[in-house]
């Protein structure tokens, strides 16, 4: 055989192979479009089912759910990509349903027989499916996965742990299972590399709510100063008053500036007034400037009138954005508040320049965009009045003493 006949045989045969080949892979594709044509012929007719479950009411949603329950093997799995697309987005009775329904059709249990899986991704997606049914058997497992060897499964049971251990979850969640799964997610902070990022754990600490606030009371003596800055944030976000007393010691106590800063933020947040002390001890010289502004801000927050005179001393300061927040503060606490500026800017007070200034920009400003209460502009007329006056009778002493000379 010559050269050129090999030649030839060979492009036949290449070209056989890529024709086989293109037409194998066009069978492959004609039989998944059957197959998806066949799926939304099954699960078409079933998609108001669904949709029952998930927004419907009483016996509607719940004769929904039976008749799901029902289906063959193979309807089922054509159905359920449809069911788990819907389950993260319906909270109450329709979330409750469908957790249900899964649980019935075998779903919950392969889910959590999945966490256990040799794949990471497989228990990534089964911790997510929990966490999307807010399933609270399964919090003392998405525990465990805190501790995973992969970044993305820790990353995942933190977010599932959230919903997993809310009050509102879905299954019987026992009284120590909320406060279970606050320990785990503040134990994944602690180290020099924290096992989730902290404010994934934040969030899902303020799903727990108020039953995680006992641990995180408890988690504000960590040695780990981000576990404790990170008990802190959730405590003042949710309104947790039973924890001012813990919250004052670290503003005064705690070796780290960002915690102490951060506990000042919580206590604005809380609004306790028996926090005030604190408050304005950690607005001296000797604290950190983060310190000082985030203790300035929670006095105004706060709206103790006992804090006007460490605000008003605070308006001359050499730090310009502490004296900024101490003239907000001042504005936030309501008339007397006001008040207080207005006598600055008026220098009836003898202030520095530069306080001067700042009190009759904020009070200009407040009177320009009519955000002073009635009380607060009746102040500042007041104090207008009583100055005016005053120079007033000024002049006329000038012009007694101009006479007799």
């Amino acid at each position: 055989m010559t050269f050129l006949a090999v030649v030839v045989a060979g492009l036949v045969a290449v070209s056989a192979a890529v024709l086989a080949l293109a037409l194998a892979i066009a069978a492959a594709r004609g039989l998944r479009a059957r197959r998806e044509a066949r799926r939304r012929a099954v699960a078409e007719p079933l998609r108001p089912l669904i949709l029952e479950v998930a927004v419907g009411e009483g016996e509607e949603s719940a004769a929904a759910a039976d008749d799901l329950s029902a289906l063959d093997p193979a309807a089922w799995r054509t159905v359920e990509p449809a069911v788990l697309a819907v389950l993260g987005k319906v909270r109450g009775d329709g979330q409750r349903l469908l957790v249900e329904l899964l649980a019935v059709r075998g779903v919950v249990t392969r889910e959590r027989e999945r966490l256990r899986s040799a794949s990471a991704v497989r228990r990534a997606a089964a911790a997510e499916l929990l966490g999307a049914a807010a399933y609270a058997p399964a919090v003392t497992e998405l525990a465990d996965l805190l501790h995973d060897r992969d970044a993305e499964v820790r990353l995942v049971a933190a977010r599932a742990l959230g919903r997993a251990g809310a009050p509102g979850a879905v299954g019987v969640l026992d009284d120590d299972a909320t406060a279970r799964a606050a320990r785990a997610l503040l134990g994944a902070l602690a180290g020099e590399r924290p096992a989730a990022p902290p404010d994934v754990v934040a969030r899902s600490l303020l799903l727990l709510g108020a039953p995680a606030a006992e641990a995180l009371r408890a988690a504000l003596a960590d040695p780990a100063a981000r576990v404790r800055l990170t008990a802190a944030e959730v405590l003042g976000r949710l309104g947790a008053s039973a924890a001012s007393r813990d919250l004052e010691d670290l503003v005064l106590r705690d070796p780290s500036d960002e915690v102490r800063a951060r506990a000042a933020t919580a206590l604005g947040r809380i609004g306790a007034p028996s926090a005030v002390s604190a408050l304005r001890a950690a607005t001296s010289p000797s604290s950190a400037a983060a310190v000082r502004r985030a203790a300035v801000v929670a006095l105004g927050e706060v709206g103790d009138p006992a804090a006007l005179r460490c605000l008003w001393t605070l308006l001359g300061d050499d730090d310009d954005h502490l004296a900024d927040a101490a003239a907000a503060a001042l504005l936030a606490l309501g008339a007397p508040g006001v008040r207080v500026l207005a006598q600055v800017a008026s220098q009836a007070d003898g202030g520095s320049a530069l306080a001067v200034d700042r009190a009759h920009g904020v009070v200009a400003c407040a009177v320009l965009a009519e955000v002073l209460p009635a009380a607060g502009l009746a102040e500042v007329q007041a104090v207008e009045a009583a100055t005016a006056a005053r120079d007033a009778a000024a002049r006329d002493d000038s012009a007694l003493v101009g006479a007799g000379a």
